[in-house]
C-alpha cells in the first residue's frame, strides 16, 4: 500500500509535472484514479467522503501544506479575476473565489517523486490518467466522478446541474 504522502507526490510528478489548479481538482483527481483503478485501500486512507462539491477528504490540503512547508511543493495563488471575462462556461468558481491555489513540485520534490514513483504498481497508468483528466475542466471531472459514483453526491451543493 501506498501512503497518502506519496500519492500526491506521485500525482504531482505525473505528466511531466503539469500543476494542478485547485484543491477541489486535486482531491477529485486523487479520488477517481484510486477508485477507477481499484486502489480501494489506498482510496480508504484518504477518508474520502461526500461534500460540496462531491468526494473530499480532510486529509489533502493538509498534506499540502506540509509539502510546502519542506520546500517539496510549490502553491501558488493565481488570481482568478480575469477568468470572469473569459469563456469559462459552467466552471466552478475557485473556493477563494478570486483566487485558487495552483500545485506543483519543486526540484526538491521532483528529486522525491523519482524514488516514490518505484513504490507505484503501475505508474504508466497514473501519468497516462493525469495527462488525460488534468486537463478537462474541473466542471467536466465532477461530471465524470459524480456518474460514476453517485454515493459521492449526497451532500453536493451543485448536483442539480449534473442531473
Amino acid at each position: 500500500m501506498t501512503n497518502k504522502i506519496e500519492w500526491i507526490i506521485a500525482l504531482l510528478y505525473a505528466d511531466n509535472c503539469e500543476s494542478v489548479h485547485g484543491i477541489t481538482k486535486i482531491e477529485k483527481l486523487l479520488f477517481y484514479f484510486l477508485n477507477k483503478f481499484k486502489y480501494l485501500e489506498d482510496a480508504k486512507s484518504f477518508g474520502f467522503e461526500a461534500y460540496r462539491f462531491g468526494p473530499h477528504s480532510d486529509f489533502i490540503r493538509d498534506i499540502l501544506y506540509a509539502l510546502r512547508d519542506k520546500e517539496i511543493i510549490n502553491i501558488y495563488l493565481h488570481n482568478t479575476d480575469n477568468l470572469l471575462d473569459l469563456d469559462v462556461g459552467d466552471e466552478i468558481k475557485p473556493i477563494y473565489y478570486d483566487k485558487q491555489e495552483i500545485y506543483s513540485l519543486t526540484p526538491k520534490g521532483r528529486a522525491i517523486a523519482k524514488k516514490v514513483i518505484q513504490k507505484i504498481p503501475d505508474f504508466k497508468q497514473l501519468d497516462q490518467f493525469k495527462n488525460k483528466f488534468n486537463n478537462f475542466k474541473l466542471d467536466k471531472l465532477i461530471r465524470i466522478v459524480y456518474s460514476e459514483f453517485p454515493n459521492m453526491t449526497t451532500k453536493s451543493e451543485i448536483i442539480d446541474r449534473y442531473r
